[in-house]
């Protein structure tokens, strides 16, 4: 919604998730889908032809409480938005990911870093101190 807002009614939205989302806005379309499957890229293809600007990623698995276990879960989620985004995010398009810190992050960042021109890490000042969640913002 919030995307929407800032795009404005012209701008056309993707949104995929594990659940039904109900409609936000007249220029959102929105998919039930899991970002891991192929069905995922199939419905992407299907109703956005052409590169995206921005690709948004809020995606989260659910947590375990086991703060590595869910890390490594956060990981592999990103992985496979960063595998869509070399598909379908355009020349000079952004890519903002939510990801969770743990063992493997640097190793993530740092692949990032071979992929993008950019790569900035962002820590929300709203977000708690002990909380391991972060945003990676890149630039093609």
């Amino acid at each position: 919604q919030y995307a929407s807002k800032i795009v404005g009614p012209k701008a056309k939205l993707i949104g995929l998730d594990l659940q039904k989302i109900e409609p936000i806005a007249k220029n959102i379309k929105t998919f039930v889908a899991d970002i891991l499957s192929p069905a995922a890229e199939n419905l992407i293809t299907k109703n956005h032809p052409t590169h995206f600007p921005l690709i948004l990623s809020d995606l989260a698995p659910s947590t375990s409480g086991t703060k590595e276990v869910d890390h490594l879960k956060s990981i592999e989620l990103n992985e496979r938005v960063v595998s869509l985004a070399e598909k379908f995010l355009a020349p000079h398009g952004n890519l903002v990911l939510k990801i969770f810190q743990g063992a493997d992050f640097d190793s993530f960042i740092k692949n990032l870093k071979r992929q993008f021109s950019r790569v900035t890490v962002f820590k929300p000042k709203a977000s708690r101190d002990r909380s391991f969640e972060v945003y990676v913002i890149a630039r093609k």
